[in-house]
């Protein structure tokens, strides 16, 4: 376990859920769009991909909740694996609908390519900032 204070914390939770809200943007505007794409069947999968990223916050939440004080006490090792795990589950299902998807998708493409951006970020991030504070 490890103390970490208010604006460590702050600051933790606040570049943690930038690439969250990304995943999240990029699936409900993939969800919104699949009709004018020609993407419904796909639409399950989005929302699975959707579910992660609600997940991946959850995650955040619960960890480093919105608690007040002038400290918190966070385990980092348990967070991090819990982060990287969910992560590489919703990374393993956008990839494979990159892998699967043609090319005359590419905007499509493009938003799931975000997605796995915004994922690798996460994963780095979260990995640098439990070094860095554990």
């Amino acid at each position: 376990m490890e103390t970490l204070d208010a604006a460590s914390l702050a600051r933790l939770r606040h570049d943690l859920r930038t690439p969250v809200n990304h995943i999240l943007g990029y699936t409900e505007l993939l969800i919104d769009d699949s009709g004018e794409r020609q993407l419904e069947a796909l639409v399950p999968v989005f929302q699975q991909i959707q579910d992660g990223g609600r997940q991946l916050l959850q995650t955040i939440e619960t960890a480093l909740g919105e608690k007040t004080g002038p400290t918190q006490e966070v385990n980092l090792e348990s967070f991090k694996q819990n982060l990287h795990c969910t992560a590489a589950e919703v990374l393993e299902v956008s990839s494979s609908v990159v892998k699967n998807l043609g090319n005359g998708h590419q905007q499509t493409l493009a938003d799931l390519n975000a997605i796995s951006r915004a994922l690798h970020r996460l994963m780095d991030f979260s990995g640098k900032a439990a070094q860095k504070m554990g």
